[in-house]
């Protein structure tokens, strides 16, 4: 669960934006 890095980076990481 990478929850505090999709914070930091969403626009990498929109998968976990869900």
């Amino acid at each position: 669960m990478h929850l505090m890095q999709a914070a930091v980076l969403p626009t990498k990481k929109p998968f976990i934006s869900r």
